[in-house]
């Protein structure tokens, strides 16, 4: 109510061509919805994360049948949906089938990662962010043990970062003897801080998502990771998706879904790092330039163009 009646105010002072609403959180949605009736405003429908097919949905089946019909009565009002990949946008069409769904990414401001600070000394791996449970470092803390076991890395030179929620699972890690030394955890820092953090290291640490109900999904990080242009390792995951193919694409990192792999590229660019006391950046800015912010608003007002233009034409007669 206090939605609409904002609305209704603002409208005696201007007009609007479209509407757009983003989730999470959902009700954000059922706002735009009500607006877009009351006031024959075009509306487009953003999910950043799906609604009741979201990879993380953690309610049970009984909320989640109660709460899928009020997504379609809501969603099947919008003049188009917009998710982060082709992969969700088909889901979505099996939910709203009548509604045009289109994928426009996540992505990064450039602002945020001009004058890029000196990398660290010591060989940094850097992880920045929420950990989730159907992400696994433990696949990381696992190749980096056998490394350091094997003598492929000293310890002395090495370290990996994790700026975020101190989680138990990291905690439990960082206190065992043979990690203790090379797991920082400095816990959870403003962006504006973060991005010079991401900048400085020597590799980026990305946990792909462990199950199939993730497929389709772009960790939001990832985005960020390709404006700091260093390498990414991607751990984790259930084979070739859409992590693995964006990073292909750029040729921004690795993809690691197994220990083994991860340890092969890990000693890599370790060594590359030895040798050079750095590790060379090897991403295509052409390809990566696409998932700037001004690229991305340049996507979406043609997409509003387009709404507007097909909420102007008449009916067509039945």
């Amino acid at each position: 109510p206090y939605v609409l009646h904002s609305v209704e105010e603002l409208l005696t002072k201007e007009s609007f061509d479209a509407i757009i609403s983003s989730s999470s959180p959902v009700s954000a949605h059922i706002a735009a919805s009500r607006i877009s009736a009351e006031f024959s405003i075009p509306w487009i429908a953003d999910l950043r994360d799906l609604w009741t097919q979201n990879h993380n949905y953690s309610h049970s089946l009984l909320r989640r049948w109660f709460e899928r019909q009020l997504e379609k009565r809501t969603l099947s009002k919008a003049s188009a949906h917009v998710t982060i990949s082709d992969e969700w946008v088909a889901q979505l069409q099996t939910l709203h089938p009548l509604t045009p769904g289109h994928s426009i990414k996540n992505g990064f401001d450039p602002i945020s990662y001009q004058s890029p600070p000196k990398l660290v000394d010591r060989f940094t791996i850097t992880y920045t962010g929420q950990i989730y449970p159907a992400q696994h470092p433990e696949i990381l803390f696992d190749a980096v043990e056998q490394l350091l076991t094997e003598g492929i890395i000293d310890p002395s030179r090495f370290i990996i970062r994790f700026f975020g929620p101190k989680s138990p699972p990291l905690q439990r890690y960082a206190n065992l003897p043979n990690l203790r030394s090379i797991i920082e955890l400095p816990g959870v820092l403003p962006f504006e801080s973060i991005a010079p953090r991401q900048m400085e290291s020597h590799l980026l640490l990305l946990l792909n998502w462990g199950n199939r109900r993730g497929y389709g999904c772009y960790p939001g990080k990832i985005f960020e990771y390709l404006g700091a242009k260093r390498p990414i390792i991607a751990v984790g995951g259930t084979g070739n998706d859409v992590v693995n193919t964006l990073l292909e694409k750029t040729r921004s990192g690795k993809y690691c879904s197994s220990i083994a792999h991860t340890k092969e590229n890990i000693t890599a660019f370790y060594q590359e790092y030895e040798k050079t006391m750095h590790v060379v950046y090897r991403g295509i800015n052409s390809e990566i330039n696409r998932f700037r912010y001004p690229e991305l608003a340049r996507q979406y007002a043609s997409l509003l163009d387009d709404v507007r233009l097909d909420a102007s034409r008449p009916p067509l007669p039945r």
